[in-house]
């Protein structure tokens, strides 16, 4: 008797995984980007900070998927943590 439960291959398994792991992104960054916004921080520095987060973690997870050099997705992982902690520190601030 044969079964096909073969749903992913294990070469498009990577990619699928770095596609789900993209749906996360915004839930990171909805809660200081959401803390800004409603603590009445709508400066260009932090929505710039939010998209530039998003963008930067598209970009690694595109750059992981097709290329796969770690040194250019240290980059982007560093840049996008940094803009994280960016828009983190100034939602404090501005609680405080």
């Amino acid at each position: 008797m044969h079964h096909s439960w073969h749903f992913t291959s294990l070469s498009t398994a990577p990619p699928l995984r770095e596609a789900n792991l993209l749906h996360e992104c915004p839930g990171v960054v909805d809660c200081p980007g959401r803390s800004v916004a409603l603590l009445g921080d709508g400066s260009a520095l932090s929505i710039n900070l939010a998209w530039a987060y998003a963008g930067l973690r598209i970009l690694h997870s595109l750059w992981q998927m097709n290329v796969n050099t770690i040194p250019v997705r240290f980059a982007f992982f560093g840049l996008s943590s940094l803009c994280l902690v960016v828009l983190s520190v100034r939602a404090v601030m501005m609680a405080l």
